[in-house]
């Protein structure tokens, strides 16, 4: 089954993350506060579209400043998915504005 025929039939936030890990074959992967976190790539994962890739990548944000803040190894990707979309960021692009820590988010 396609990822797209997959996350059509997701019922709940947990289907849409199954379906991501098994489409991209993510391995040595945990899911947990961080929804699917891996030293590649981060996910931020919601249910259905109502939420916006803005509001997504702020708390996915909030995540990586906390990490940032204790010194943890951040991966080189973040990513924000649901069931009709899905957005890329490199780290490197927004860990400038992480480490000026004068910022609100959202």
């Amino acid at each position: 089954m396609s990822l797209y025929d997959q996350l059509k039939k997701a019922k709940s936030e947990e289907d849409v993350k199954d379906a991501y890990i098994k489409a991209l074959g993510l391995k040595g992967h945990t899911k947990g506060l961080i929804d699917i976190q891996s030293k590649e790539i981060w996910f931020e994962a919601k249910h259905t579209a109502r939420e916006s890739s803005y509001a997504m990548f702020t708390q996915l944000l909030h995540y990586v400043q906390v990490a940032l803040n204790k010194g943890e190894t951040l991966p080189p990707f973040l990513a924000v998915i649901d069931t009709e979309k899905a957005a890329l960021m490199k780290n490197v692009d927004v860990l400038p504005f992480l480490a000026k820590k004068n910022h609100k988010m959202g």
